[in-house]
């Protein structure tokens, strides 16, 4: 398996996998009754999500906390 380098061929491939990873979230909430939340960056950086609402509301405080955490140590760094 290998990076796929043209553009149009990465965000189709991008998008049927991101929708089939979403899909297997749904069915393990359906199946099992689990609580799940998913993120996916795509290569520009934009945030997909997918979860129950308690859950993405935890994945996004967990997001603020690592932001916060990185602008930190962006800011004590100083070559």
């Amino acid at each position: 398996m290998e990076k796929i380098e043209n553009e149009k061929n990465l965000q189709v491939t991008f998008s049927k996998r991101c929708a089939g990873v979403f899909k297997k979230a749904s069915e393990l909430n359906t199946l099992c009754g689990a609580e799940s939340a998913v993120v996916v960056f795509t290569p520009g950086k934009r945030a997909h999500s997918y979860g129950h609402p308690k859950e993405l509301v935890h994945l996004e405080e967990l997001l603020v906390r690592e932001r916060h955490r990185k602008s930190e140590l962006n800011h004590t760094f100083k070559p």
